[in-house]
């Protein structure tokens, strides 16, 4: 088996050899603000371009072992930063940052990118003690963090039993929502989820909530669910003869998308279309008409995953242990103006 462990050939005394300096100068300069010790630009620049030249990369896990940690949780994501990460102030950061502070732990935001090694070499060179992987977890992902046995929980989305998960309960929540829209006197009511997150296991569970409330009350034949494009979502719901009252739309910002489409085809929101989602994040609050939405226990889940990993870490055993996490249901509806009693 191949080891991830970092290779770094170029020594500090390498840089300081090149440069004409001494190891403790260089060392300054790669780690302490120019204020903080006297030295010319000129040698400075010198020494800079030593490293630069060298390609010379601190020893990150030599670190670590010197001082036994790294006081740092890592946060790996793919693409743009999460919703749940980026949210207001009951999103999950909200729920981590606190318990983490208090136990001398700071986040490290490590994106996973096509094509790029970077995140590897992080978690290689030991830069964090424990990881918090967010939506879903590659096998690559997976088999470099038991490789290295790096703590991890994952949130948002599901593993197999090698790593702990914290999920919010999507069924009873999506059927809490369509509930609402039942109370509203709403029968025919439609679920949309754009196609190009169908793969997320949130996806299946939501429908499967929203379709328990509808068999509940008798309508299961007024089930419909639909993946596809946004555009030939709008289409349908235009030229359709018997439009639905009410739509359940999987992710806020396509519902945001849905309240324009609707405005621009003269479709009132909600005199004859009640439209609600999930996820109390911005800008739901600042559309017109604001929406009713499910709002997410994303700080509790915050917190718990916090408490998990400074568990995991002081537990030796951990890479043996895999704990129970249990579904969360702290979600509550957040009604507002984009629902309504069904038009008679």
């Amino acid at each position: 088996m191949s080891t991830l462990a970092a290779s770094n050939q170029v020594t500090l005394a390498d840089v300081a050899a090149k440069s004409g300096v001494s190891t403790s100068s260089v060392s300054k300069v790669l780690n302490l603000q120019p204020e903080q010790y006297r030295m010319s630009d000129q040698t400075r620049q010198r020494i800079l371009d030593a490293v630069a030249a060298l390609g010379y990369r601190p020893n990150f896990q030599a670190r670590s072992l010197a001082k036994g940690r790294s006081h740092n949780i890592g946060i790996l994501f793919e693409g743009s930063l999460p919703t749940i990460l980026r949210d207001n102030d009951s999103g999950m950061l909200s729920g981590l940052e606190p318990i983490l502070s208090d136990a001398a732990y700071q986040m490290v935001f490590i994106p996973i990118r096509q094509g790029s090694d970077e995140w590897k070499q992080m978690l290689s060179d030991r830069r964090v003690d424990a990881c918090l992987v967010v939506n879903k977890l590659e096998d690559r992902v997976r088999q470099v963090l038991e490789q290295l046995r790096i703590p991890a929980v994952l949130v948002n989305g599901l593993a197999n039993e090698s790593i702990p998960t914290c999920n919010v309960d999507n069924v009873g929540m999506a059927k809490a929502l369509t509930k609402h829209l039942l109370e509203l006197g709403h029968q025919h009511i439609w679920m949309y989820t754009n196609i190009h997150v169908h793969k997320h296991h949130s996806v299946a569970e939501r429908e499967s909530g929203y379709q328990q409330a509808m068999i509940e009350a008798g309508l299961s034949e007024q089930i419909n669910s639909f993946h596809m494009e946004f555009d030939a979502f709008v289409q349908k719901l235009v030229q359709i003869q018997q439009r639905p009252s009410a739509v359940v739309v999987y992710q806020h910002l396509e519902a945001v998308r849905l309240l324009q489409a609707c405005w621009r085809h003269d479709i009132k929101v909600p005199d004859q279309l009640s439209v609600a989602t999930f996820n109390n994040a911005y800008p739901v609050a600042h559309v017109i008409p604001p929406l009713t939405t499910m709002a997410l226990p994303m700080l509790q889940i915050g917190e718990h995953a916090a408490r998990l990993l400074l568990e995991m870490i002081e537990d030796s055993s951990n890479n043996k242990v895999v704990r129970t996490v249990p579904r969360f249901s702290g979600w509550h509806l957040v009604v507002r103006e984009s629902t309504a009693h069904v038009m008679a």
